[in-house]
């Protein structure tokens, strides 16, 4: 596995929170669940977590609306 030491970019939070709104706004709670872990998985492959502030936050909300999908 090779590291990953990419900073996310302004320009690819806002290109992430509109791909969060388009998962929001689709009619199947079971595409909404598998667009949230293909873009959490996603996240954790481009992104170093642990030192990435603006990534994190990102993963975290991704993180914190997947459940809310299906319940």
């Amino acid at each position: 596995m090779s590291s990953v030491t990419a900073k996310m970019t302004w320009a690819e939070w806002i290109r992430l929170d509109n791909r969060i709104e388009d998962i929001l706004s689709m009619d199947s709670d079971q595409m909404k669940l598998e667009r949230f872990e293909l873009l959490k998985r996603d996240l954790e492959e481009a992104y170093d977590l642990k030192n990435d502030v603006r990534a994190k936050r990102m993963y975290n909300r991704v993180k914190s609306l997947t459940p809310k999908v299906v319940g």
